[in-house]
């Protein structure tokens, strides 16, 4: 996730905690966390930063606090004893909270693992397209529902026991060029449909973007090897090993896995779609069979 704001000189101790006169609780994905500001409208601009899957409460709850104060013009925030400055914008509040409650909920979910991964549901079932920043996945994605698919998530894909894939629908980032900074556009300015219910998962391909190349390439994966190319994506790992093991495990022992490298993304959407098309064909076939 994004580091935010520079360290001010004069950290404030670990144990204090700003007694700001408004507050709220956000819980979600099994965590929660408690926001505090000086002013109404810093409070508005944190609860405009929570990502999908959780709700607010006015009720206190367990979990990190994430206190807002304005000090000689500039918004101040406290991490692990520090006070750390924002900005000048109330965005920055936003943003801020959006990377938090993301970095705990992907990190310390007691229920779910989550995958830093691109989604879409086709005929009622998951594509899940793990990769790094600056893959593609944003823009992979927006062709498969250009195309007809449902979107699920661009960046976060929550994973549950049942090794299904939940819908994380933030507002989808799209890279102008290849490693530039994202530019995020609501769902509904790009006439995206987000799906509204977990959904099995049938395939995954773990790669990356390259311009040059041409044909996509998918090197299946035994159950070995699809379980550590899902452990190099998997952002609790080594917080939650507990959790993220056995959801991984299943899902490389159940679910087609490959690797490779991928070119325009519309050669993409058009490979994998005839590879999900071959696969229930031959479905099809063997069940027939077997009446």
């Amino acid at each position: 996730m994004k580091a935010f704001g520079k360290a001010v000189q004069r950290p404030t101790p670990p144990e204090e905690e700003p007694a700001h006169p408004h507050q709220c609780s956000v819980a979600g994905w099994g965590v929660s966390a408690r926001l505090s500001a000086s002013r109404e409208v810093l409070l508005r601009s944190a609860l405009r930063g929570v990502p999908p899957g959780f709700r607010t409460s006015r009720r206190p709850l367990s979990g990190p606090l994430l206190p807002f104060r304005t000090s000689a013009g500039a918004i101040l925030t406290t991490l692990d004893g520090r006070a750390i400055r924002l900005g000048v914008s109330r965005k920055q509040v936003t943003a801020y909270v959006e990377s938090r409650l993301e970095s705990l909920a992907s990190t310390h979910s007691p229920r779910f693992a989550f995958l830093h991964a691109g989604c879409v549901e086709i005929d009622g079932h998951a594509i899940v397209l793990p990769g790094r920043s600056c893959a593609g996945k944003s823009t992979l994605v927006a062709e498969f529902v250009k195309r007809g698919a449902r979107y699920l998530s661009d960046d976060l894909v929550p994973i549950d026991a049942r090794l299904r894939a939940h819908p994380f629908p933030r507002p989808i980032g799209i890279r102008p060029v290849q490693g530039g900074a994202a530019t995020k556009a609501s769902l509904t300015s790009l006439g995206l449909e987000p799906a509204t219910r977990p959904r099995p998962i049938a395939f995954i391909w773990c790669g990356s973007f390259e311009p040059l190349v041409g044909i996509s390439s998918f090197a299946p994966q035994s159950a070995a090897q699809a379980f550590a190319a899902l452990l190099a994506h998997a952002p609790g790992a080594q917080v939650r090993p507990e959790v993220i093991v056995p959801i991984l495990a299943g899902i490389a022992r159940t679910v087609p896995v490959f690797v490779g490298v991928r070119g325009e993304a519309s050669e993409m959407v058009d490979a994998i779609r005839a590879r999900l098309k071959r696969s229930s064909s031959k479905s099809a076939t063997y069940h027939q069979g077997r009446r």
